[in-house]
C-alpha cells in the first residue's frame, strides 16, 4: 500500500504543478463540446469522444482518487508532518 501510495503522491504533484494547463484544457473541451451539441460547430467523428471512456474517467477520479488515494495521501502527510505533500490549497489554512 506505500508503494502504492508513493506512486498517487508523484501524480497528484504533477497534477498541481499543471493545474492551470489541465483547467485551461477541460474547460476548452467543454466549450466545444457543448459548441457541438448545440449546433453552432460540427465536430469530426474521429474526434468524438465515446461516451463509456468519459464514464471510466469519471469513476476514476471520483470513485477512487478522491474517495480512496487522496485521503491516504492526506493523512500521510500529517504523518510525516511534510508541507510538500500537501495541496497548495491546504498550505494556505496552516
Amino acid at each position: 500500500m506505500e508503494q502504492l501510495i508513493s506512486i498517487a503522491l508523484r501524480i497528484d504533484r504533477q497534477v498541481l504543478h499543471y493545474r492551470t494547463v489541465m483547467n485551461l484544457v477541460g474547460w476548452t473541451c467543454f466549450v466545444v463540446v457543448t459548441a457541438d451539441y448545440a449546433g453552432f460547430i460540427k465536430i469530426p467523428p474521429f474526434l468524438a469522444i465515446p461516451f463509456w471512456f468519459g464514464v471510466i474517467l469519471n469513476i476514476f477520479r471520483w470513485g477512487i482518487w478522491e474517495a480512496m488515494v487522496q485521503p491516504q495521501i492526506q493523512a500521510r502527510a500529517e504523518r510525516d508532518g511534510s508541507r510538500d505533500m500537501i495541496s497548495p490549497d491546504q498550505r494556505e489554512s496552516r
